[in-house]
This record gives C-alpha cells, structure tokens and sequence, in this order.
C-alpha cells in the first residue's frame, strides 16, 4: 500500500527523533502503516544514503548544543540537499526527498520554530538563574524578560516576517 508523503515523514521523525520502534510506531499509527512498512523504510537508504537508523544514531549523538541550534540544523539540511544535486540526475524519489528538505529548511528559518525555541532558551535561562542566581530575578528584570516574550509573540503573528529580522 502507498502511504503519503506526510505519513512516511511523520513515522520517520517518531523512528529518528523519539526513538520509537517499528512495533511502537505502528501502534501510535493505528496499524496504518504496519510494523513490517515501517520497518521496511527504516532499513532503505535515503538520497545521501543514510538510513533511519543513520539519522537516529547522529540525532542521539548530537548532544553538544551547538550541533542543535537552528543555523547548525540549516547547515545539515543544506548538505543533504547538495549531496543529491551533486549525484546528477534527480529521480522523482530524489526530487521528493529534495522538496521536504526545502520544506524543513523554511520552517527552520521561520518564526512559528523561532519563537518557541527562543521561550524555551528563555524559560531555561530564568530556572538556571532561580538556582544560581536568585538575586538576579529582580521584578525590574522579569518584566524585561515579559517585554521580551510579548515582543516575540507580536513578531510571530505578523505575515511573512522572520522573527530575527530587524525592524
């Protein structure tokens, strides 16, 4: 059975990101696909020739902070995206792969993933500071984070701005 392009993506980042197993994904999906598709597709090499099984492994091994930061994800995607453009002819396997990544890229650059990630640097840097650094926590200061976070959330709702444009 051919599933869509969303389902076989949604499947792979449960697989790469979560962790889950085929048994595991297939359960979350509702049998659709099965545990042998899932399985099937975790063991075929994509463009780049990496499996699922790759890309879980550099995932969990990305545990240096900076390997995670937006501009570092950009810099991954966009060599994937050269190493298919360089291999010459592009299949329309490779010209879907290639599609996807374009897709990830944007949504990487944009402000609905810019936003939360810059609350939840926020969010961290207020409990490091509540054990470190109590006095720091001045009302004056939370209020300037609040302004910050409202500034932020105001970016997020204005069409076709980048949350790290300047304006």
């Amino acid at each position: 059975m051919a599933y869509p392009l969303s389902t076989i993506a949604e499947c792979r980042r449960l697989f790469v990101e979560d962790g889950l197993t085929p048994t595991q994904i297939a359960a979350v999906m509702g049998g659709k696909p099965s545990r042998a598709a899932v399985s099937g597709w975790s063991n075929e090499p994509d463009e780049a020739g990496k499996t699922w099984h790759d890309l879980r492994a550099a995932f969990l091994g990305a545990t240096d902070f900076h390997e995670m930061t937006p501009r570092a994800l950009a810099r991954k995607l966009l060599e994937q995206i050269s190493t298919i453009l360089e291999r010459g002819e592009i299949d329309s396997k490779a010209g879907n792969t290639l599609i996807q990544l374009h897709r990830v890229l944007q949504d990487l650059s944009g402000p609905a993933f810019m936003v939360p990630a810059m609350y939840e640097v926020l969010t961290d840097f207020v409990l490091y500071l509540r054990q470190h650094g109590p006095a720091t926590l001045t009302p004056e200061f939370l209020e300037l984070l609040r302004g910050f976070k409202d500034g932020l959330r105001a970016r997020l709702d204005e069409p076709g701005r980048r949350v790290m444009d300047k304006g």
